[in-house]
């Protein structure tokens, strides 16, 4: 029992720093529009009742479905008015977004991986970056739980197909990115990576488009929330297959979600405000840059690297072969495949988009770039000395502590000094006052 409880301590030391880096994001997030279309949510619902059905506006193609959304935003700030509430609930779902992966990564029995995953996922700025009050926050849970159930699904379960069912269709009602894992799960189940329970699919489809009904007499009485896809000339389903650079920066997002070349709210965007205007702000600006770039470029080789040589080595298994029974393949063969698969289903969604891609459109796919990593990162404790792992190890701490901490302190969505609570009570007051006569 001692050692059990010795072996897990280090992984609840790296937990709760992950949960002060996540506060401390919290209380020096900025208000953007997402937040505000997120809060008047709550505010409506909290002053008179009315439950929106309708999510955030989407780039070009209108509001996404949003039950859900203001379920699990504006729900919890009924029982505690606050933006805290609901940043508390996608904490949460967060941490149990690290549980599945570790749940999956746990038969591999190989030693200590489910303290490597817990840098490389829980304390990654990738992740951290998205912990803000807007719909992508939601997509890194619903990708690990994806991950989590298609890797148990080696034989046909109604649990297990239920539940991965629900959550490709209730992330719909989140960001129009569902598509990926909706097109990954045709994908797994065409290439016999997963059996599926037909009766498990079917309940969940039926509660989803129950979960829907809503939304759609909320649509048909509401000429606003049109799908404005047919009034733009530049959007059309297949965009990106006429184009060489979505395709390619789609790609390019894959290799750097195994890096530090960060997205750019968190990487470039880093201000050091909190210095004041004087030398020292430059002197910070210049020793954080010369320090990121170099170590951005390195680790973005050493990501490509990884990723030719695991997603190599399924391409030579034979991947599309109909005949491979894949549900028979070993715990790492079946992350290696999964990881392929997310990467084929991400190309194929990104093809047929009608928008241009941005980071938090492929969050969906960085757990499962955090699994290849953890993996190819574990090998390494095999192949060094113990000495030279554990300062790789702490190396990698601080770096990622280390950009976690500075954004919070000061980056285009955060500032020091910032408070969510009052930016609501402005928000709240601007909404409740009557319109001036003639407006």
């Amino acid at each position: 029992m001692i050692q059990r409880v010795a072996r897990l301590l280090p992984h609840g030391a790296l937990i709760l720093l992950g949960l002060g880096l996540s506060a401390a994001l919290f209380v020096t997030a900025k208000l953007d529009g997402d937040s505000v279309q997120i809060l008047a949510k709550a505010i409506r619902l909290h002053d008179t009742g009315h439950f929106t059905h309708h999510g955030n506006t989407a780039s070009v193609v209108g509001f996404v479905p949003g039950s859900f959304l203001t379920a699990v935003t504006a729900g919890p700030m009924l029982l505690w008015f606050s933006p805290y509430a609901a940043l508390a609930v996608i904490a949460l779902l967060h941490l149990l977004a690290l549980g599945a992966l570790a749940s999956a990564l746990r038969d591999l029995g190989r030693p200590a991986v489910g303290l490597d995953l817990v840098p490389i996922f829980w304390l990654n700025p990738w992740r951290l970056e998205s912990l803000q009050l807007n719909s992508p926050a939601y997509l890194v849970p619903f990708a690990a739980l994806h991950l989590w159930t298609a890797y148990r699904m080696r034989e046909r379960s109604f649990g297990l197909s239920l539940l991965h069912a629900l959550g490709v269709g209730f992330c719909a009602q989140v960001h129009y990115s569902f598509a990926i894992l909706a097109l990954l799960s045709l994908v797994l189940w065409r290439f016999r990576f997963m059996a599926v329970h037909g009766g498990g699919v079917a309940l969940a489809s039926l509660v989803v488009l129950a979960s829907l009904v809503p939304y759609l007499v909320e649509y048909w009485r509401a000429p606003e929330l049109e799908i404005r896809l047919a009034r733009s000339g530049s959007a059309f389903v297949g965009r990106n297959l006429l184009l060489v650079y979505p395709l390619a920066k789609a790609l390019a997002y894959w290799v750097r979600f195994g890096s530090t070349c960060f997205p750019r709210p968190i990487f470039s965007e880093i201000d050091f405000a909190w210095l004041g205007d004087g030398p020292a702000r430059r002197v910070a600006g210049l020793a954080f840059a010369v320090t990121a770039w170099p170590l951005a470029g390195l680790t973005l080789l050493a990501s490509l690297a990884l990723n030719v040589r695991a997603l190599g080595g399924v391409l030579g298994a034979r991947p599309f072969d109909r005949t491979v029974d894949r549900t028979l393949l070993r715990p790492a063969g079946r992350l290696a495949h999964y990881a392929f698969y997310m990467l084929a289903a991400m190309l194929g969604a990104v093809a047929l988009s009608p928008v241009g891609m941005v980071h938090w459109h492929l969050l969906v796919c960085f757990p499962a770039v955090a699994v290849l990593t953890t993996l190819a990162f574990n090998g390494l404790r095999e192949r060094l000395s113990r000495r030279a792992f554990a300062s790789c190890f702490a190396a990698g701490l601080v770096v990622f502590a280390a950009f976690g901490a500075l954004a919070a302190l000061g980056s285009e969505h955060h500032a020091l000094g910032a408070d969510f609570d009052e930016t609501l009570r402005a928000l709240h007051r601007s909404l409740a006052a009557p319109e001036r006569p003639g407006r």
